[in-house]
């Protein structure tokens, strides 16, 4: 189960569209290195240029489960930009 991805170390808005995001990994092992590493090749594109409120990611380059980690990082980042 690999929900470790939780930590987005920068991210930026403008009215309300995601111009740029970078996530810190939170390797906890080999296998969870690896999907993350998986997630991370491939997630900014599906991000930037979005709405904040319609990002919502499954799976993303063949890692399905470190998703829910950003899913739950995101939901953070929707909560602030409402304030």
């Amino acid at each position: 189960y690999d929900n470790l991805l939780k930590k987005i170390k920068e991210y930026n808005l403008e009215k309300d569209i995601v111009t740029d995001i970078s996530v810190t990994p939170l390797v906890a092992d080999k296998v969870s290195e690896k999907y993350q590493g998986m997630f991370l090749s491939g997630y900014r594109p599906m991000v930037i240029g979005k709405n904040i409120k319609d990002v919502k990611l499954d799976k993303v380059s063949g890692s399905s489960l470190t998703s829910i980690g950003f899913n739950e990082a995101i939901e953070q980042i929707k909560l602030e930009a409402k304030s």
